[in-house]
């Protein structure tokens, strides 16, 4: 079937959005410092400074919501929003001022936080997450006079969100390791590994890791960063190994490298030891003691 009119009937541009997300640090169009915002019970605010390095007027607006960060060996970093009601939220109780505004270009922009906690919250350390999303915009519209043409628009709205974080009165921290299991994946070797948080605050901190061979050399060694704000399994990567008994070594240490180390609450290290039996494809895993 022709249809050689369609094109001509099209007397309007046709705006396509586009949405871009990236975490703090990762997409050069809107930026943040700093990358983290952490209140002091005593203190109950903070700010941020906003850049907008477009030629072009942005848009800014916020939004405070709770997301559980989840990583892996892999360097891969992921969200869960369903955790509704955390007891580690703070997010009901972030204002941001302004909530809204607009960036004029090359230029910078103050944003401030304030946190009102009820009196009745325990020690610890609560968190929630900020996100700012700018869309560029023009300062006049266009008026298209070719009506006879598909005209297309992108209109990209840029955003990245940061962890707030409020603490009170004593904090503690401190990781429990426990290997579930593992299994062959994409000719690596996939080791759960469960991390369950202690005390009153985030653990952040250094995983390394070393398997050892029956005869003592050793065969795998890894060193990865992670943050635990729940219990979750944490996807920890080896080589492929060949058939045979090895002993896999954990040791969590709340060491952090870059700017992470300024959130790092201080805690002793955890260790466990663990013995990989490898038979073809099925690998099992016991507990040393």
């Amino acid at each position: 079937m022709r249809m050689p009119h369609i094109l001509p009937a099209l007397r309007s541009t046709i705006v396509l959005p586009l949405f871009l997300f990236a975490t703090a640090g990762l997409h050069a169009q809107i930026s943040v410092t700093p990358t983290r915002v952490i209140v002091e019970s005593s203190q109950r605010s903070g700010e941020v400074l906003v850049l907008n390095p477009l030629d072009r007027p942005m848009v800014v607006s916020t939004r405070v919501m709770f997301m559980v960060l989840r990583n892996d060996s892999t360097g891969a970093i992921g969200y869960d929003s369903t955790l509704r009601g955390n007891a580690r939220s703070c997010a009901p109780w972030v204002k941001v001022f302004p909530h809204q505004f607009t960036m004029e270009p090359n230029t910078r922009r103050k944003v401030r936080i304030m946190i009102s906690p009820p009196d009745s919250i325990q020690d610890g350390e609560y968190m929630a997450r900020l996100e700012l999303a700018g869309l560029p915009v023009d300062r006049v519209a266009t008026v298209e006079l070719d009506t006879t043409t598909v005209h297309t628009k992108v209109n990209v709205r840029l955003a990245l969100n940061i962890p707030v974080v409020y603490r009170k009165g004593k904090l503690i921290t401190g990781i429990d390791l426990n290997v579930i299991g593992a299994r062959p994946l994409n000719n690596r070797m996939r080791v759960s590994l469960g991390l369950t948080p202690t005390g009153n605050s985030i653990y952040r901190g250094t995983l390394f890791s070393t398997i050892i061979a029956a005869d003592g050399a050793q065969v795998a060694r890894s060193e990865t960063q992670f943050v635990a704000e729940v219990p979750y399994i944490y996807p920890l990567d080896f080589p492929t190994l060949a058939p045979g008994q090895y002993t896999l070594s954990i040791e969590s240490r709340t060491v952090r490298q870059g700017t992470a180390g300024e959130a790092v609450i201080a805690a002793p290290p955890s260790r466990g030891e663990f013995r990989l039996t490898v038979d073809g494809s099925a690998i099992e895993v016991a507990a040393l003691h």
